[in-house]
Protein backbone atom coordinates (compact mmCIF):
# COMPACT_ATOMS: atom_id res chain seq x y z
CA UNK A 1 0.00 0.00 0.00
CA UNK A 2 1.54 3.39 -0.80
CA UNK A 3 1.21 6.71 1.23
CA UNK A 4 -1.28 8.94 0.23
CA UNK A 5 0.22 11.84 -1.72
CA UNK A 6 0.60 15.17 -0.09
CA UNK A 7 -1.74 17.77 -0.71
CA UNK A 8 -0.52 21.27 -1.15
CA UNK A 9 -1.14 24.34 0.96
CA UNK A 10 -4.39 25.95 0.45
CA UNK A 11 -4.40 30.16 1.07
CA UNK A 12 -7.38 30.28 2.34
CA UNK A 13 -8.31 34.14 2.64
CA UNK A 14 -6.17 36.58 0.23
CA UNK A 15 -6.93 40.49 0.16
CA UNK A 16 -6.37 42.69 -3.23
CA UNK A 17 -6.02 46.30 -3.21
CA UNK A 18 -8.38 47.13 -6.52
CA UNK A 19 -7.71 50.59 -6.31
CA UNK A 20 -3.67 50.25 -6.39
CA UNK A 21 -4.14 48.39 -9.53
CA UNK A 22 -6.50 50.77 -11.67
CA UNK A 23 -3.67 53.08 -10.62
CA UNK A 24 -1.06 51.08 -12.34
CA UNK A 25 -2.55 49.43 -15.06
CA UNK A 26 -1.49 50.93 -18.15
CA UNK A 27 -4.21 50.28 -20.17
CA UNK A 28 -6.45 51.71 -18.29
CA UNK A 29 -4.89 54.76 -17.65
CA UNK A 30 -4.18 54.86 -21.26
CA UNK A 31 -8.40 54.70 -21.97
CA UNK A 32 -8.61 57.33 -18.98
CA UNK A 33 -6.37 59.64 -20.69
CA UNK A 34 -7.99 59.55 -23.82
CA UNK A 35 -11.31 60.39 -22.25
CA UNK A 36 -9.37 63.28 -20.64
CA UNK A 37 -8.12 64.70 -24.04
CA UNK A 38 -11.48 64.35 -25.74
CA UNK A 39 -12.65 66.27 -22.47
CA UNK A 40 -10.00 68.93 -23.15
CA UNK A 41 -11.18 68.67 -27.05
CA UNK A 42 -14.46 69.40 -26.49
CA UNK A 43 -14.23 72.11 -23.74
CA UNK A 44 -12.05 73.93 -26.16
CA UNK A 45 -14.98 73.74 -28.83
CA UNK A 46 -17.23 75.27 -26.22
CA UNK A 47 -15.46 77.94 -25.24
CA UNK A 48 -14.55 79.21 -29.00
CA UNK A 49 -18.69 78.53 -29.59
CA UNK A 50 -19.34 80.65 -26.33
CA UNK A 51 -17.27 83.03 -27.85
CA UNK A 52 -18.95 83.03 -30.90
CA UNK A 53 -22.29 84.24 -29.06
CA UNK A 54 -21.01 86.66 -27.00
CA UNK A 55 -19.61 87.97 -30.24
CA UNK A 56 -23.32 87.81 -31.59
CA UNK A 57 -25.13 89.54 -28.29
CA UNK A 58 -22.50 92.22 -29.10
CA UNK A 59 -23.32 92.73 -32.63
CA UNK A 60 -27.12 92.65 -31.34
CA UNK A 61 -26.03 96.12 -29.47
CA UNK A 62 -26.04 97.54 -33.41
CA UNK A 63 -29.29 96.86 -34.12
CA UNK A 64 -32.54 98.98 -32.94
CA UNK A 65 -34.36 96.60 -30.40
CA UNK A 66 -37.66 95.86 -31.47
CA UNK A 67 -36.82 95.89 -35.11
CA UNK A 68 -36.90 92.48 -37.67
CA UNK A 69 -32.95 92.68 -37.86
CA UNK A 70 -32.62 92.61 -33.80
CA UNK A 71 -35.60 89.93 -33.47
CA UNK A 72 -34.10 87.85 -36.42
CA UNK A 73 -30.56 88.29 -34.64
CA UNK A 74 -31.82 87.69 -30.95
CA UNK A 75 -33.92 84.48 -32.03
CA UNK A 76 -30.70 82.95 -33.96
CA UNK A 77 -28.47 83.11 -30.81
CA UNK A 78 -31.38 82.16 -28.64
CA UNK A 79 -31.36 79.05 -30.71
CA UNK A 80 -27.36 78.14 -31.26
CA UNK A 81 -27.27 79.03 -27.37
CA UNK A 82 -29.80 76.41 -26.71
CA UNK A 83 -28.03 73.82 -29.11
CA UNK A 84 -24.67 74.52 -27.53
CA UNK A 85 -26.72 73.41 -24.32
CA UNK A 86 -27.93 70.50 -26.03
CA UNK A 87 -24.62 69.29 -27.27
CA UNK A 88 -22.58 69.54 -23.86
CA UNK A 89 -25.29 68.06 -22.27
CA UNK A 90 -25.56 64.85 -24.84
CA UNK A 91 -21.40 65.12 -24.88
CA UNK A 92 -21.19 64.93 -21.12
CA UNK A 93 -23.63 61.77 -20.94
CA UNK A 94 -21.71 60.36 -23.86
CA UNK A 95 -18.34 60.72 -21.89
CA UNK A 96 -19.66 59.42 -18.41
CA UNK A 97 -20.93 56.11 -20.00
CA UNK A 98 -17.43 55.91 -21.91
CA UNK A 99 -15.81 56.05 -18.72
CA UNK A 100 -18.44 53.98 -17.21
CA UNK A 101 -17.25 51.06 -19.72
CA UNK A 102 -13.82 51.35 -19.25
CA UNK A 103 -14.21 50.74 -15.58
CA UNK A 104 -16.38 48.29 -16.43
CA UNK A 105 -14.82 46.15 -19.09
CA UNK A 106 -10.98 46.51 -17.04
CA UNK A 107 -13.10 45.10 -13.36
CA UNK A 108 -14.17 42.57 -15.39
CA UNK A 109 -10.82 41.55 -16.92
CA UNK A 110 -9.46 41.66 -13.28
CA UNK A 111 -12.27 39.44 -12.25
CA UNK A 112 -11.00 36.70 -14.04
CA UNK A 113 -7.82 36.98 -13.62
CA UNK A 114 -8.01 37.40 -9.74
CA UNK A 115 -10.56 33.70 -10.71
CA UNK A 116 -8.39 31.94 -12.60
CA UNK A 117 -5.22 32.69 -10.17
CA UNK A 118 -6.84 31.98 -6.98
CA UNK A 119 -8.20 28.71 -8.55
CA UNK A 120 -4.88 27.54 -9.57
CA UNK A 121 -3.49 28.37 -6.18
CA UNK A 122 -6.36 26.97 -4.25
CA UNK A 123 -7.16 30.20 -2.96
CA UNK A 124 -11.10 29.71 -1.08
CA UNK A 125 -11.50 33.67 -0.70
CA UNK A 126 -10.71 37.07 -2.13
CA UNK A 127 -11.34 40.54 -0.14
CA UNK A 128 -11.40 43.79 -1.71
CA UNK A 129 -9.24 46.55 -0.08
CA UNK A 130 -8.45 49.81 -0.28
CA UNK A 131 -4.87 51.05 1.25
CA UNK A 132 -5.64 54.68 0.52
CA UNK A 133 -4.85 56.78 3.22
CA UNK A 134 -7.79 59.08 4.85
CA UNK A 135 -7.73 62.41 3.56
CA UNK A 136 -10.19 64.09 5.58
CA UNK A 137 -10.96 67.24 3.73
CA UNK A 138 -12.07 65.02 0.52
CA UNK A 139 -15.53 63.81 1.61
CA UNK A 140 -15.49 60.58 -0.75
CA UNK A 141 -12.36 59.14 0.51
CA UNK A 142 -13.61 59.83 4.17
CA UNK A 143 -16.41 57.89 2.93
CA UNK A 144 -14.59 55.34 1.62
CA UNK A 145 -12.66 54.95 4.47
CA UNK A 146 -14.98 54.74 6.89
CA UNK A 147 -17.13 52.07 4.61
CA UNK A 148 -13.76 49.99 4.83
CA UNK A 149 -13.76 46.21 5.42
Amino acid sequence: MSAPAPQQPTTQIVVIDIAKIFKKHHRFNQMMADIKKDIEDFDAHVKNETAKLKAMGEQLQAYRAGSLEYKAKEEEAARLTSDLQVKVGLKKKELLEQEARVYYNVYRELEQKVAVFAQQNRIMMVLRFNSDDMKEDVRNSVLQGVNRA
